[in-house]
């Protein structure tokens, strides 16, 4: 309000000034315009001076004389008022002068306070404008909010709909239940009516035996009793069955853990036990594979079998690659051989949690669900499931399992194995014959609300289960996070160089003895940690930590867990004690598996990403390893692709 005022009196202002500088300027017209006629009554004057002396003279022209003296006396006339006017004017002019003066200063002053205040005013409408944006943003803000509560109305009054369905569903199906407990009933007493029918008309039946003797009376008779007999023994079976299912239904609602507690595997107590040192059962296996025209690189069979060794720093092995390759095949090949429990589970792309991979609560049957991954993990949990076959003196022969995750990038692997992946790598910081300590590692089964007399069940996964999982490279599948690659060793499968149709693999299942592997002898003959050999503990830490100092330089450097894998990798590695070039092929391994994917998405053209490439490349070099050389130069040359891209190493 008090800047419209200000307005209102800068507007008048100006206005008044306007006014006053109009009439300055008539006034000094005026003026100007009259001072010719002031020079003009003074010739006018002199004329009739002039005139006035020709009178005297008489020349004889008096008559003209005194027309052009009347005509002259008219204008002096009019001259006169014309000069009395100006002399007005320029008196009103010099008792006006300083007034003007004033006016033109306050005029000055006027248009100092209207810049003033135009300038303020466009601040204030420049800050209005401003204000009426955000007031605009608040409104679709408001607008939004608005939409969003009413979608949010809606879903909730879709839930709500959706759950009084349910609930509507609950009482018929719960009619239902009253139904069938009705029809038991009425089927009971109709099993009663029907015995005592049947017992009535067995005495009918010997009475007219006694008493009917005419043979073809008699055999009509007793074939129509005969069929009255069996419709009334049918009827009587479908009734047990249907009382059978009844109680069949209410029984299995009494546990909710039934369908966990089915065994998924056969106990293998008393098999004969894989005790053959590592190497010569690695040796067999992969010539049993080249017998039966199973091709897999050498290098690959002994990566995958350290990965999973190597399960205590990297609970995860994934074999990645073109479809058709054998991904799915080796871990089923070698779990057959050594004597290991085999389980496959088929990822979906719908996968999000670990419900998905252990199993749910089903509401209306009241009942746990279990996968079969689920029941392979419950049946040999020795430290929660007090009916495990293997508790106390069988501890020992604790069997060795595999579990294999097929394609299982077709959902994102953190969605519902990152809860286990985590388990997985607290084992080794926990002691598990500590109660206290093991719940750390423990995964709770989610079984809903549980009645106050049943406990949630919790699963321990042992040290005996190892995890392998596979994953194709197309546009359907999944790309692994850090966290996962950090926690896993990833093998590549790629175009194989000659391509085999004639596997047996029945062949080689019959030639695989039947024995099993236990834990005790997988920890104790095949994952002793071995001692680098000589010189070789300072070279494998210089190493690393050269590498590890140029990946710094490109923000991408790696902490302990990763460190700690290779270290272990490489002293598990099979030959590492006595073979000489087995050293240099596990760390090419660690290399391509734990470091370069590092190096993906960095831009290869900075100077500092090209130094840091260049460096590790030189390392590379020192390792003598031609495919690893070949696949990190064509990453490292690829023009097509301005950043780095690591896609493996195919052997």
């Amino acid at each position: 309000m008090t800047s419209t005022i200000m307005f209102v009196i800068v507007i008048i202002s100006f206005a008044l000034m306007i006014v006053l500088s109009i009439i300055s300027i008539y006034l000094y017209r005026e003026a100007k315009q009259n001072s010719p006629l002031l020079e003009s009554r003074n010739q006018l004057l002199e004329s009739i001076e002039k005139l006035k002396k020709d009178i005297e003279v008489g020349n004889g022209t008096l008559d003209r004389l005194r027309e052009e003296i009347e005509s002259k006396s008219s204008e002096a006339i009019e001259g006169n008022r014309i000069i009395e006017k100006a002399e007005a004017l320029k008196k009103w002019m010099e008792e006006n002068g300083s007034s003007e003066a004033s006016l033109r200063h306050k005029i000055e002053i006027a248009k100092a306070d209207y810049e003033t205040i135009s300038k303020k005013l466009a601040d204030k409408e420049a800050e209005r404008d401003k204000l009426l944006e955000q007031l605009k943003e608040i409104k679709e803000a408001c607008d939004a909010s608005d939409l969003k509560r009413n979608q949010n109305e809606r879903i909730s009054k879709d839930l709500v709909d959706d759950i009084s369905s349910k609930k509507m569903k609950i009482r018929e199906l719960e009619n239902q239940l009253d139904v069938i407990l009705k029809k038991t009933t009425e089927a009971s007493k109709t099993l009663n009516d029907l015995e005592s029918k049947i017992r009535e008309k067995q005495a009918e039946l010997d009475r007219v035996e006694n008493k009917i003797k005419d043979k073809d009376e008699l055999l009509s008779t007793v074939k129509n009793l005969e069929n009255t007999y069996n419709d009334l023994q049918t009827n009587i079976s479908k009734s047990r069955e249907d009382i059978a299912i009844i109680k069949g239904v209410e029984e299995s609602n009494n546990d909710i853990w039934t369908d966990l507690d089915r065994p998924l595997i056969e106990p293998n107590i008393n098999i004969n036990a894989n005790k053959e040192p590592e190497r010569k059962s690695l040796d067999k296996f992969t010539s049993l594979l080249n017998d039966n025209n199973i091709k897999f690189n050498d290098r690959t069979i002994k990566a995958f079998h350290t990965g999973l060794k190597s399960e205590d720093s990297s609970p995860l092995v994934v074999l990645s690659g073109i479809s058709g390759t054998g991904k799915s095949l080796l871990p089923k090949l070698y779990s057959n051989f050594m004597g290991m429990n085999f389980t496959a589970m088929a990822v979906q792309p719908r996968w999000d949690s670990p419900q998905d991979m252990l199993g749910f609560y089903n509401y209306m049957q009241k009942r746990y669900k279990a996968t079969e991954l689920a029941r392979l993990l419950w049946q040999f949990d020795i430290y929660n499931n007090k009916d495990c076959a293997y508790k106390g003196d069988n501890n020992s022969k604790l069997p060795m399992n595999l579990v294999l995750l097929d394609e299982m990038n077709l959902a994102r692997v953190e969605y519902y194995f990152s809860d286990m992946l985590s388990k997985l790598e607290l084992r080794r910081t926990v002691n598990p014959e500590s109660s206290l300590q093991r719940k750390a590692a423990e995964i709770e089964i989610e079984c809903g609300a549980l009645d106050n007399n049943k406990k949630a069940r919790k699963l321990f996964v042992n040290n005996n289960t190892l995890f392998v999982g596979t994953m194709n490279e197309d546009e359907t599948t999944q790309v692994l996070s850090d966290k996962v690659i950090d926690r896993a060793n990833v093998i590549r499968f790629g175009k194989p160089e000659k391509l085999q149709a004639k596997a047996n693999t029945i062949a080689f299942s019959e030639a695989c003895e039947n024995r099993f592997l236990s834990l005790e002898d997988w920890n104790n003959h095949w994952c002793e940690t071995k001692s680098i050999f000589a010189n070789k503990d300072e070279k494998l830490n210089s190493t690393i930590e050269a590498i590890n100092t140029e990946l710094e330089k490109v923000g991408r450097p790696f902490g302990h867990r990763v460190w700690n894998s290779i270290e272990n990798y490489i002293r598990l590695y099979p030959g590492i004690d006595d073979n000489p070039r087995a050293y240099n092929e596990a760390l090419s391994d660690q290399i391509e598996m734990k470091i370069l994917p590092k190096l993906n998405g960095l831009e290869k053209d900075s100077t500092e990403a090209e130094g840091a490439i260049n460096k590790i490349g030189n390392i590379i070099d020192s390792l003598n390893d031609e495919e690893l050389k070949n696949a990190y130069d064509k990453a490292k040359e690829d023009t097509s692709n301005v950043f780095f891209q690591w896609r493996g190493v195919v052997r």
